[in-house]
């Protein structure tokens, strides 16, 4: 499973290590459960590949686009490898919004 983060850096993409556990665990207790501390996080995530943003104005941009429900350009050139590597696992996105 791929795990998406945006930053006000850029966007990272994890890959999940223990998918099995994570989809047996109810969605209130992930962040407990796989993300409470640095430890947690370095054992379930592993850094696939990052992406800064060019400049503030790209990274506004980005953010606006995913307030609106719209994937940015940028965005969906990041993703376009990764995803395409992937078929048949599963990607993960949350948003507390």
């Amino acid at each position: 499973m791929l795990v998406l983060f945006e930053t006000p850096a850029g966007y990272s993409l994890f890959k999940f290590n223990n998918e099995k556990k994570f989809l047996k665990t109810d969605s209130s207790d992930i962040h407990d459960e796989f993300f409470s501390s640095k430890e947690k996080a370095a054992k379930n995530l592993e850094l696939l590949q990052f992406q800064p943003f060019e400049d503030t104005a790209q990274a506004v941009a980005a953010t606006t686009s995913l307030m609106e429900g719209e994937l940015h350009a940028s965005l969906k050139n990041f993703l376009k490898k990764p995803l395409k590597k992937a078929s048949g696992g599963g990607f993960c996105i949350a948003d507390k919004a």
